[in-house]
């Protein structure tokens, strides 16, 4: 994302809140538009941010499913 300032995990999950990916993402700050990466995703429904290496930290993992409201 344009602008990010500090490094995100971003995790993906489907449907049924299962996680289907997880991707790390440095600050894009001073990274002029035509750099800027674009990421291809499984179709996913929900996306969740974090602070980058939250999601190791935490033990999450591809499968699991999360629980939220």
């Amino acid at each position: 994302m344009k602008g990010v300032i500090f490094p995100l995990d971003i995790i993906f999950m489907d449907t049924s809140r299962t996680i289907v990916e997880i991707t790390t993402m440095s600050s894009t700050v001073f990274v002029p538009n035509y750099a800027l990466r674009q990421h291809q995703s499984p179709p996913v429904r929900y996306a969740l941010e974090i602070n980058a290496g939250l999601a190791e930290q935490s033990g999450l993992a591809v499968g699991m499913v999360v629980d939220f409201q």
